[in-house]
């Protein structure tokens, strides 16, 4: 084992936190701190200690524990093992401060799933939201800080990131992680083949990154992807241990669209297609004292999917019109009604932004 190694096992990410002086506390089961390097307030700046990695959704500073000593320190990793020892004299780490950090609750079908979380979290912190996935954003009123608030983040050339990932991991994580599949010619190509908004999954104590979904940009193609051969999980927004009201919607845009529109972030993102009384009862049991608010689109398919479930509770979508101006529901000009996202583009067209 190398001194870098030993330090690692010696010092948890806390650990390093409390010998820098960073100041963090804990709620609801995630860790938060002021940023270091871009002085973001505790709402942006996440330390995870399931990975001994922090992440800061704003200025996008990401790492494991000691990057984050050394890049505030200032130092190379030769004044690191000095400063922190050189592997032989140090056994114990520094105390640091006790944080119980409350058990998550999973599923039997779900303990034995391999935890891909780490892999999806170092593909997604190596990109960025290019212009082309920001306009694109931007155009259904999606803004820069909500983006970067839950890593949202674009491939404009999905085939140099497929190289790259396969350069990096090997093939039989790719494949078990759903970032790749095989084709009929036993060749192995990049899920996400299409440029793309990629948008990270996190579990509801935003520890770890559990999924991931796309919102393809290429116009007339297959709206939308997910990891392949693997189950996808619900998305949370950062708020829904901190709530009572849930809200649950069928995709993530029209979920962001509610935070900017309400400034609340108690919204859940479900996974897979279509809703049912299983699913329905899954949350309730996952969020025994909370009340689940099925914010389905109001079309036919949402009128379907609420017409199977034997009792829940359902958005006003007729009074959500009125308290954003409308005397009754408004409809797009090919008669859709409006979705959250609709109301969110009206805003904006109204403001001229």
């Amino acid at each position: 084992m190398t001194a870098i190694d030993t330090i690692k096992q010696n010092y948890p990410i806390l650990a390093i936190a409390d010998r820098l002086g960073i100041a963090y506390h804990q709620k609801q089961g995630k860790v938060t701190a002021s940023c270091p390097f871009c002085d973001a307030d505790d709402t942006h700046f996440y330390l995870y200690q399931d990975t001994d990695q922090y992440h800061c959704f704003k200025c996008s500073s990401h790492g494991d524990q000691l990057d984050l000593y050394s890049k505030s320190r200032g130092i190379d990793a030769k004044t690191l093992i000095k400063e922190l020892g050189d592997g032989k004299a140090l056994m114990t780490p520094l105390p640091s401060r006790t944080l119980h950090k409350q058990p998550e609750i999973k599923p039997k079908s779900e303990i034995t799933e391999k935890d891909h979380s780490q892999l999806y979290y170092e593909v997604l912190a190596h990109l960025e939201l290019t212009p082309t996935g920001s306009e694109y954003l931007e155009s259904r009123g999606i803004n820069k800080l909500i983006s970067r608030k839950y890593g949202i983040v674009s491939i404009d050339k999905p085939d140099e990131i497929g190289k790259q990932l396969k350069a990096k991991f090997s093939k039989a994580d790719l494949l078990a992680s759903g970032l790749f599949d095989t084709g009929k010619e036993g060749r192995e190509y990049f899920s996400f083949f299409y440029p793309a908004i990629i948008f990270p999954h996190w579990n509801c104590t935003v520890s770890r990154i559990e999924s991931m979904s796309t919102r393809n940009l290429i116009e007339g193609k297959t709206k939308a992807f997910k990891l392949h051969n693997v189950r996808t999980h619900n998305a949370y927004g950062m708020g829904v241990l901190e709530r009572s009201d849930l809200y649950v919607f069928e995709g993530y845009i029209n979920a962001l669209s509610f935070e900017i529109l309400t400034g609340s972030d108690s919204w859940i993102v479900l996974s897979g297609s279509g809703f049912d009384q299983a699913k329905y009862q899954n949350l309730q049991n996952q969020f025994p004292q909370s009340k689940i608010i099925l914010a389905l689109d109001p079309d036919q398919a949402g009128e379907n999917a609420i017409n199977k479930l034997s009792a829940c509770t359902y958005i006003d979508w007729q009074a959500f019109a009125l308290q954003n101006g409308f005397e009754t529901m408004p409809k797009t000009s090919i008669g859709k009604a409006y979705d959250m996202d609709d109301y969110l583009i009206n805003l904006k067209t109204k403001r001229g932004i």
